[in-house]
């Protein structure tokens, strides 16, 4: 369902939660439509990602809270 609403609104950035391995190959499908992303696929419903049409500035994924919990951080131009 994701995916066709992705492509039903072709929205230009998308932040996607509790990602893991399946999910991250799944989504393999929008990548030539948002070629800026960082994922971050994990198996501790931690996980994340974000996919741009636009430029993703200086793209980081820190630790702040607990070593695997993920935040990314970016500019988008």
């Amino acid at each position: 369902k994701l995916i066709r609403h992705i492509e039903r609104f072709k929205p230009d950035l998308i932040q996607t939660n509790e990602i893991d391995g399946t999910w991250a190959r799944e989504l393999k499908r929008i990548h030539e439509a948002y070629p800026y992303r960082v994922e971050v696929p994990l198996d501790n419903t931690y996980g994340m990602g974000i996919y741009s049409r636009f430029e993703l500035i200086d793209p980081e994924v820190r630790y702040q809270i607990q070593p695997d919990i993920p935040s990314i951080h970016a500019g988008v131009r």
